[in-house]
């Protein structure tokens, strides 16, 4: 069991009118239970927005690893939830996907990792409440959401690691469009990730190329750069805390993301441990992937 705390900012440079940052706090809580192979988490917080309707969100995750071999399979069903407010009545956003993929490497220096998730996403909003309603949130309701209300993403990932304290990822990945034929982005990501003296950083560039189709004229190219900085905390005998710092900048629209996120729980003894496949903090510093590098070095 662990609190959460997130504050995010985002601010937007570039534009014919002057736009404030827009700022959000999530309070919340998020419970994980690991049963040998099969993996469960449910989380629940509260969004506070200084220009959009607070929202609460509760999510749900299961992994399941096999294992005799690289297979596993995910599946997450996330809501999001707008009070009434006003004249305005509840509205909520479900999304719902299942990821089946391969992770497996040969020995302690190249990872690779395959997914592929379709996914249904629904929102009780519509163009009409979008129109009447100006706080009403964009996680509810959003042109891209309405336009992409179902299809599929895909990635590859590549990570090199002779180093027992950093590593490096590589990765491409895509989208599909609402007809599930035709693409609607190919993304390139690459990071650096460094372990100094119990800190966390992480340097990462991403390259999206998006296609043209009917609700994009023209192709375009985005740039983001991120970094990202993590502490684990002690705060006593019972009880144990994340610290986690993240910037990104988007250099084609010229805006900039600010996240600072505080969790706390009885996760002292955990240390390294990754809670599931996709959620490895740093895997060459769990006690296992030492003894793994030892072996292999006989």
């Amino acid at each position: 069991m662990a609190g959460i705390f997130r504050y995010d900012q985002q601010t937007i440079f570039q534009s014919a009118e002057d736009i404030p940052a827009r700022e959000e706090i999530d309070i919340g809580a998020r419970l994980r239970v690991n049963d040998d192979n099969h993996w469960y988490q449910l989380e629940g917080y509260y969004s506070l927005s200084d220009t959009q309707a607070d929202i609460f969100a509760i999510n749900g995750y299961h992994s399941w690893q096999d294992e005799n071999s690289p297979w596993y399979i995910d599946t997450q069903i996330n809501s999001r939830w707008q009070p009434s407010h006003d004249s305005f009545d509840l509205q909520y956003a479900l999304d719902a996907s299942i990821s089946i993929g391969q992770s497996w490497q040969r020995d302690t220096v190249h990872r690779h990792q395959w997914q592929v998730t379709p996914y249904i996403r629904y929102s009780s909003a519509d163009l009409d409440d979008y129109l009447a309603d100006e706080q009403l949130n964009s996680s509810i309701f959003n042109f891209y959401r309405e336009n992409h209300a179902s299809g599929w993403l895909s990635y590859y990932q590549y990570r090199y690691q002779p180093w027992v304290d950093n590593y490096l990822n590589f990765g491409v990945s895509s989208g599909s469009n609402d007809d599930w034929l035709s693409l609607d982005y190919l993304k390139f990501n690459s990071s650096w990730n460094q372990y100094y003296h119990g800190h966390i950083f992480q340097v990462g560039l991403d390259s999206y190329y998006r296609f043209a189709d009917d609700h994009r004229a023209t192709a375009t190219w985005q740039y983001i750069t991120r970094f990202a900085w993590q502490k684990q905390v002690n705060l006593g005998s019972f009880t144990n805390g994340w610290l986690k710092l993240s910037w990104q900048q988007d250099w084609v629209w010229n805006n900039h993301n600010i996240s600072v996120e505080f969790s706390s729980g009885n996760n002292q003894h955990t240390g390294f441990a990754p809670f599931a496949h996709d959620e490895i903090i740093f895997p060459a510093l769990q006690l296992n992937h030492l003894l793994e590098h030892s072996d292999y070095e006989q």
